[in-house]
């Protein structure tokens, strides 16, 4: 479960730093490297998409897409300071 506070960080990191953040997660969970750097080609189309999120609806997405993409995924989260 990613709560208010860390959910607040991933929103205020910077384009760069936030494309790598869900880059680095997203081939960590098994995401396919290509379609993962075309999908976020567009970081700034990203960010206004999370942003409008609500911490609990970004967990339902993140629970959506599996055991193990969601472990990896709150992991990464979960580390940055």
């Amino acid at each position: 479960m990613i709560d208010n506070g860390k959910f607040q960080k991933v929103l205020a990191l910077s384009d760069e730093e936030l494309r790598q953040k869900i880059t680095e997660a997203a081939i960590a969970a098994g995401a396919d490297k290509y379609k993962v750097t075309y999908a976020l080609s567009d970081v700034s189309k990203l960010r206004n998409m999370i942003s409008s999120l609500t911490p609990e609806q970004a967990n339902a997405l993140l629970s959506s897409l599996g055991p193990a993409a969601t472990a990896e995924i709150t992991k990464r989260i979960n580390e940055m300071q």
